[in-house]
């Protein structure tokens, strides 16, 4: 954890994860989270089964990897910037499990997905969703939500197979 003016850098090549019910926290952190390169994987940063938690608040993050919420976990992205590269994948999947960006400026040009269930949920943030950028609810129950957000969309924003986009109070 740092402090406001004391920065903390995390570059991860590995795995973080909070499971069965554990949470993981970052604050005024600047976090890289690596993509493949030859033989290693991609970092992942996971909140893996109900009521794990991963909580990233005022800080910078660089996905090229993968975060995720599954099983009945949630990521909850606070008063960050959040810039998600090329191969970078933010996603919820399953019921209950949810990514959240509240207060948060998201540059995306990969991909930021909820499916089988699973809830993203843009709240008072803004977001630019590149040419490559895809925000996209797959799946009977899946669910993206802006609330009171000011989205530039030059990717793609979609449903499919019963997903749902709700844009409320957004623009």
């Amino acid at each position: 954890r740092g402090a406001a003016g004391a920065r903390i850098s995390t570059d991860n090549f590995v795995h973080i994860a909070a499971e069965r019910g554990g949470t993981v926290s970052f604050e005024h952190t600047d976090i890289t989270n690596e993509g493949a390169d030859g033989s290693n994987p991609a970092g992942k940063i996971v909140a893996d089964g109900r009521h794990s938690l991963v909580d990233i608040q005022h800080s910078s993050v660089g996905n090229d990897g993968v975060i995720s919420a599954k099983e009945g976990g949630t990521v909850e992205f606070r008063h960050d910037k959040v810039k998600n590269e090329r191969d970078g994948l933010i996603i919820a999947k399953g019921e209950h499990s949810d990514v959240s960006f509240d207060r948060s400026r998201v540059e995306n040009s990969g991909e930021i997905t909820a499916e089988q269930r699973g809830h993203v949920t843009f709240d008072h943030s803004r977001i630019v969703n590149k040419r490559h950028g895809e925000i996209e609810a797959d799946g009977r129950g899946s669910l993206g939500k802006f609330e009171t957000d000011y989205v530039d969309n030059f990717g793609r924003v979609t449903a499919a197979w019963g997903g749902s986009i709700l844009l409320d109070h957004s623009w």
